[in-house]
């Protein structure tokens, strides 16, 4: 456990949370690219597996970046019961508690991409 690995783990984690804001900034960029070029209205609600979690699941976008989503506006959650997604489900809320930030600032900051991303639904500045 505090073996040279785990020592690089940890400050590859720490420079993970020095960059978060700017790694979710640039991949909201990708995710809107996507959806523009896809034509997809929502990033997070389909009828079948959301393009944020493909994205996710190639390797396209950041796992934090689908945490700070998910603390921003809960939706992981209408597909814990999917086959294929169950696992990045359970993933999320596992690693949810070990990503902060302020949600009033990235909210605000990126409240008209987020609009985007989410579809154009009703979001309100997170408590």
């Amino acid at each position: 456990m505090f073996d040279a690995e785990s020592s690089e783990r940890y400050k590859r984690w720490l420079t993970k949370q020095e960059r978060l804001l700017y790694n979710v900034s640039a991949d909201l960029d990708k995710v809107l690219f996507r959806m523009e070029k896809d034509n997809i209205n929502s990033a997070i609600y389909d009828d079948g597996h959301p393009l944020i979690l493909k994205m996710f699941m190639g390797g396209e976008i950041e796992l934090e970046t689908l945490v700070v989503l998910e603390k921003l506006l809960p939706f992981i959650s209408q597909y814990k019961d999917d086959f294929v997604l169950q696992d990045i489900c359970l993933l999320v809320s596992k690693y949810r508690p070990f990503v902060k930030f302020d949600k009033e600032r990235v909210f605000e900051t990126h409240k008209h991409r987020l609009k985007q991303v989410y579809g154009n639904v009703q979001i309100t500045t997170p408590n």
